[in-house]
């Protein structure tokens, strides 16, 4: 397969990933007005708590970050892996050359390829232990928290 075929197919499959969490979001946001309706009908939430302040909440609690944070990590390495995978061969390289060539290490053997192998998976785990550190720190409260915090905003009014 060509390296264009391979670049054409991996930004196809990311549109497609975008274009379903665009769709995901917007069905939560649209989904908002209906969970309000029913929490103001079954009483959970005061009289003077807005709908706009709700669905933003609501949002808050209950928008699909987890497969955010999973595309925008898939995405950062499909494109950050190449241009570290060259500059870790080049290294592997200029290393090779200066500890007097030795065969068996040589830049396409196996011990650079295991290397290789082993550098690009420390890559890919190290960044999505960065996005997965952010996504728990930074984590909403959820949505039975949320109404309460509404609730006391509203009642404090």
């Amino acid at each position: 397969m060509r390296v264009e075929t391979v670049i054409l197919l991996a930004a196809l499959g990311f549109a497609v990933w975008g274009a379903l969490l665009a769709w995901r979001w917007k069905s939560t946001r649209d989904f908002a007005p209906q969970v309000y309706a029913a929490k103001r009908k079954d009483g959970e939430l005061a009289a003077h708590v807005d709908e706009a302040d709700f669905v933003e909440s609501y949002m808050r609690a209950e928008a699909p970050r987890a497969p955010l944070y999973f595309f925008a990590t898939a995405l950062v390495t499909t494109i950050s892996i190449p241009p570290l995978m060259g500059a870790f061969s080049w290294i592997w390289h200029q290393i090779w050359l200066a500890a007097g060539q030795y065969e068996p290490a040589a830049v396409g053997r196996m011990v650079h390829t295991f290397g290789l192998f082993v550098f690009s998976m420390l890559v890919m785990i190290g960044l999505l232990a960065l996005a997965m550190r952010r996504y728990h720190l930074s984590a909403p409260p959820d949505l039975k928290n949320a109404i309460k915090h509404l609730n006391e905003k509203a009642n404090a009014v």
